[in-house]
């Protein structure tokens, strides 16, 4: 005898979400926008350490 979750039954219908066309491209936008999000939090913490960095190495 086989039990089901809400868990088991959740993931199955997202994977059926997935696999169907829109799907896919509705998890290319996410994962896109949590790309975005990602890069436009690093870049100005990276050039901020950069600039840091090479402020203190100046004599």
């Amino acid at each position: 005898m086989m039990f089901t979750t809400r868990f088991d039954v959740a993931f199955t219908a997202t994977l059926n979400k997935m696999v169907h066309p829109g799907g896919l491209l509705a998890l290319r936008l996410a994962l896109r926008a949590v790309a975005d999000a990602t890069l436009s939090f690093l870049v100005p913490a990276v050039i901020t350490a950069i600039l840091s960095a090479s402020s203190s190495l100046k004599v």
